[in-house]
């Protein structure tokens, strides 16, 4: 199972994700690609009850220059 598969399935399932990999392997995208996928798909379902369990995702960085490279 990919990385991005385990980020899907545990937004689905509502659990934490914690990835820890060298630098330039690709995490960040990863990570992005993965969870707004998963808010995609639960947005575009369209029920409010449904929306009301859309989950939080806090992307965390050590630094401010790599938070400009992220939204750059």
């Amino acid at each position: 199972m990919s990385l991005i598969q385990k980020v899907n399935e545990s937004i689905k399932e509502g659990k934490n994700v914690l990835v820890e990999s060298p630098t330039g392997t690709g995490k960040t995208l990863c990570m992005l690609v993965a969870s707004l996928s998963s808010l995609c798909s639960i947005t575009s379902s369209g029920s409010s009850a449904y929306l009301s369990k859309v989950p939080k995702i806090y992307y965390l960085t050590r630094t401010h220059s790599q938070i400009t490279q992220v939204i750059n």
